[in-house]
């Protein structure tokens, strides 16, 4: 498994206290790959939409 580069970016470039706005981004857009990696993107990805046109 790689590394994701949104949680590299936020402790190598963010951790800065005035910068907490960016590093909580970071953060989030990891959680939100994290998610899409373990459960798929579902109705939203494009092999469900080419199946829907069939």
């Amino acid at each position: 498994m790689s590394t994701d580069p949104s949680l590299l970016t936020a402790f190598l470039f963010h951790a800065a206290p005035e910068d907490a706005l960016n590093f909580m981004k970071n953060i989030g857009l990891a959680g939100g790959f994290f998610y899409i990696m373990l459960y798929g993107a579902g109705k939203i990805s494009l092999d469900h939409l080419l199946e829907a046109k069939k």
